[in-house]
């Protein structure tokens, strides 16, 4: 026999999670944080050295760091890899995508890329974000935008002949929705595209240059975890 309210109704099942025990779990999972946390999204191959020197950089000017190249991210073995991906992107402060001629080793079942549903995720919450991408991907975005005015479905039918795993540029046409996403570029009217920016970039200089002149005082971005506390105390 079901459990009845007084009103002689049965009790609705709990359906767990939800929303709002998500949301408490967030701020739970927060709580104690000294430093506020930066999440770096990119695929891996080809910029490690880059990630080496933003991870150095960014903690010593006062970020927590996750990037899951240096094992940074918080990881739960009750969850999927990408799970664990995505609930980095929940947890974080801040958030740094960084876009590539390399899609990323790591797909879900319908062939996304673990770091495009990092970018889809932090646009979505929407994460205070930052975007650099290698110039290369916007040349190559560019001709693909002038082609499409004579070939509409041209990225749809590379992406089903794998036409460019050979490309030493782009390994692959999905790069270009994650640009797209980015920019926000579903977006008819441009001022209306919140959070737009992305900064393109050629050498790991010019990269880090944007880095320093955006992310250098987490102090400002996020007053509240400096309150109270000496200058150039990060710990």
């Amino acid at each position: 026999m079901k459990p009845k309210t007084q009103k002689g109704k049965a009790k609705p099942k709990c359906c767990w999670p939800r929303q709002m025990c998500l949301e408490q779990m967030r701020k739970f999972r927060k709580q104690g944080r000294q430093r506020p946390v930066l999440m770096v999204s990119s695929s891996v191959y080809g910029i490690r050295d880059l990630l080496s020197q933003l991870h150095g950089y960014l903690q010593s000017v006062g970020w927590e760091v996750w990037i899951s190249d240096r094992g940074s991210v918080p990881v739960d073995s009750d969850h999927s890899a990408l799970d664990n991906c995505l609930r980095a992107v929940e947890d974080c402060d801040a958030f740094l995508g960084i876009i590539t001629g390399r899609y990323g080793s790591g797909r879900d079942r319908y062939g996304i890329s673990f770091t495009h549903r990092e970018m889809e995720h932090a646009i979505k919450l929407p994460a205070k974000r930052w975007f650099l991408v290698q110039h290369e991907v916007v040349a190559i975005r560019s001709v693909f935008g002038d082609l499409e005015t004579v070939k509409p479905d041209l990225r749809k039918g590379v992406l089903t002949k794998n036409g460019l795993r050979k490309n030493p540029h782009l390994d692959s046409v999905r790069i270009l929705d994650m640009y797209d996403l980015a920019v926000r570029d579903s977006i008819d009217r441009l001022e209306d595209r919140k959070g737009n920016w992305v900064q393109p970039f050629r050498t790991n200089d010019e990269a880090m240059l944007y880095v320093q002149n955006q992310l250098s005082k987490p102090q400002i971005l996020l007053p509240q975890y400096f309150v109270g506390r000496k200058e150039g105390a990060h710990q």
